[in-house]
């Protein structure tokens, strides 16, 4: 397994994933900046299409992926 980090960019906002989206944990740790973050997503079959996009983080809920990093990218 390659243990290199790839950067990935969203919305101006470039990253890498540390810690893929894991079924059963439904956490994804990132790096943004040099700061780790962990996101928590809503179990999956989702009630709706908008919770399917949600992330949370620090219990915060955020709509999009998008709408996260750019609150952290200020």
């Amino acid at each position: 397994m390659n243990n290199e980090l790839k950067n990935i960019k969203h919305c101006k906002v470039t990253y890498q994933v540390v810690k893929p989206f894991c079924d059963n944990s439904l956490t994804e740790v990132i790096l943004v900046n040099g700061q780790t973050y962990q996101l928590d997503f809503l179990p999956r079959p989702a009630k709706n299409y908008a919770d399917l996009f949600c992330v949370y983080y620090k219990g915060v809920r955020y709509s999009t992926r998008a709408k996260f990093l750019k609150s952290i990218n200020k």
